[in-house]
């Protein structure tokens, strides 16, 4: 599904419960806000304005792409992206006000998952994939890695990451430990 309009004005999105499949906001100048929980597969924002509204989201992956004009505001919304691959992905800042130091984001594939936020800034966020890949200089309130159980598992990260909040990396046990790498 494409929203793809250019009207002024907030437009409301109620799902009523269903999965929307792969979702892209690419109005130029447009604003959306969801009016009730989201459920979907990839949910990417290249354009215009979003705004969650404190909603739940259940996804497969969260992509803020492009470098136009866009915002997309967060608020205290708990999303859940369970991609193997990129669970979230901000490509560039340039042109992105993003408003997601409230937010709770939890990434739950269970072999490889990529949090990318391309520098952003970002509430509690929770890893927990058996290789979990974190990449560009973020701000986190509090960074939580918890991997599977019966496992060894590692956390590489790709630069700088500012952690205001708290910051856990838990293991499972003495032979199934936690690797953190930094580049």
């Amino acid at each position: 599904i494409n929203f793809a309009s250019t009207a002024a004005g907030v437009q409301t999105i109620t799902t009523a419960g269903k999965s929307m499949g792969t979702v892209v906001f690419q109005g130029v100048g447009s604003s959306y806000q969801l009016q009730d929980a989201y459920t979907g597969t990839n949910l990417t924002v290249t354009n215009g304005t979003l705004d969650t509204n404190n909603q739940t989201l259940a996804l497969t992956a969260l992509v803020i792409s492009g470098t136009a004009t866009r915002a997309v505001t967060l608020g205290t919304s708990v999303i859940t992206a369970n991609s193997t691959g990129s669970g979230v992905s901000v490509a560039s800042l340039t042109g992105l006000t993003l408003s997601a130091a409230s937010s709770t984001i939890t990434l739950t594939a269970a072999s490889l998952s990529t949090f990318a936020g391309g520098g952003g800034s970002f509430g509690t966020v929770n890893l927990s994939s058996i290789t979990q890949i974190l990449s560009g200089a973020n701000t986190f309130v509090n960074l939580s890695y918890t991997p599977a159980a019966n496992k060894t598992n590692s956390l590489s990260i790709g630069a700088n990451q500012t952690i205001t909040g708290t910051l856990t990396f838990t293991g499972n046990s003495i032979l199934n430990r936690c690797w953190v790498k930094s580049d």
